[in-house]
């Protein structure tokens, strides 16, 4: 989710003073969740400092290679640890990962995954860490196809960890409207359409449901729906004028996961999700969640027990058939999303309203079953021992 978020306060040596045997690990910042995963976290013996890169990213007209595979300013660090990046000039390094591997989207030359490769399978690279199990089982299974024996060793699972909410209350029910959230920067790929469709005809059947909206409608990117995106114009207008719609476009972290507290529930039918940091933080404040199938969200929730799954058609890597779709073949398969998304949204939301106190005791069981995934210590304690690992 993209607003304006309150960041934990990384440890750096240029922020404190730091012992003399402590060891710098360098991050590229800003990077979106790299405070879940390195500087957010405590490492004992270690100490984050943010080092520069030369932006030749800017220039890229096509693809992403530039984009991850920055070219340091700044060596010194005794490690790097990146965000989806492969760094052109670190001496070791580090990688948390949470889908391809490597991140190179949309028009890639051989040359530059040769570079990955080289890169990876040397001795500069000294872990990769995915993010979710599904992740790592692909990466596994990629680089043995491809006979890299010493990059597939690198890979394992590393979650990270996330901020415990400030309230340990159990959720109780709640008898009023049906409190329904939605987040996320990048709305119509993360399925609001078929959201207010859903929500829109259980009201003209009596069910009293409210919606609030977080979300500035951005989209860098139509590469879900390509030339069939909707007009986020009209979009806009919609929520607007919709009086049993509540729609923030910029808030704080903090105010988010009280929103998580104030609602029953969170919903994230996305067609496309490498992972799904919003169910995360929902789960943490003890709400469920309902969402699709897609990649690593099964992870995340229990269908039946700590949320509620959506079945959207995949293929053999876990994403929605359609995404890699065509022309008039993607327009119908967009359609047929939409209205199957429609239908299971409205059938959960229902579901959900006749039965609170069942809804409420999701709402706990996500909350437990997210403490164990993510829990500070142990993924503080993960991380030494990866940097430690690292620097031999």
């Amino acid at each position: 989710m993209l607003m304006t978020r309150e960041r934990n306060q990384p440890a750096t040596a240029s922020n404190r003073s730091f012992a003399s045997n402590e060891i710098e690990v360098g991050v590229i910042d800003p990077h979106y969740n790299l405070e879940r995963v390195s500087y957010g976290l405590s490492a004992p013996g270690f100490v984050y400092r943010k080092v520069r890169r030369i932006p030749i990213q800017k220039i890229e007209r096509r693809g992403t290679f530039w984009a991850y595979t920055p070219l340091i300013l700044d060596r010194t660090a005794s490690l790097m640890h990146t965000w989806n990046m492969i760094p052109l000039n670190a001496t070791r390094y580090v990688m948390s990962c949470e889908m391809e591997l490597p991140r190179y989207l949309g028009r890639v030359h051989s040359w530059q995954t040769r570079f990955a490769q080289r890169s990876l399978a040397s001795p500069a690279c000294r872990a990769v860490l995915s993010l979710s199990e599904i992740a790592c089982e692909q990466a596994r299974e990629k680089y043995e196809e491809l006979n890299f024996p010493s990059i597939r060793e690198k890979i394992e699972v590393f979650r990270g960890a996330i901020k415990p909410s400030t309230s340990s209350e159990p959720r109780q029910p709640h008898h009023g409207p049906l409190r329904v959230l939605f987040v996320g920067r990048d709305a119509v790929r993360k399925g609001l359409i078929p959201t207010l469709d859903a929500i829109d005809g259980l009201r003209r059947d009596g069910i009293d449901i409210q919606l609030t909206v977080v979300s500035k409608l951005d989209v860098d990117d139509n590469y879900v729906f390509e030339q069939f995106a909707p007009d986020l114009g009209k979009l806009h207008q919609r929520l607007s004028s919709t009086p049993w719609i509540r729609h923030v476009t910029e808030t704080h972290n903090n105010e988010v996961r009280q929103m998580m507290r104030d609602h029953d529930l969170l919903i994230l039918p996305t067609f496309d999700e490498s992972l799904g940091w919003v169910m995360i933080e929902a789960g943490a404040e003890a709400c469920p969640s309902i969402a699709t199938n897609v990649y690593a969200i099964p992870e995340l929730i229990d269908d039946g027990i700590t949320g509620s799954l959506l079945n959207l058609p995949l293929n053999q890597d876990s994403r929605w058939v359609g995404l890699f779709m065509q022309g008039n073949q993607k327009r119908l398969a967009i359609e047929a999303a939409n209205n199957s998304l429609r239908i299971q949204i409205a059938d959960a939301l229902q579901q959900a309203n006749n039965d609170r106190y069942e809804l409420a005791a999701r709402g706990n069981r996500a909350r437990a079953k997210i403490s164990a995934l993510y829990n500070h210590d142990r993924a503080s304690e993960q991380l030494t021992r990866i940097y430690e690992h690292a620097i031999c």
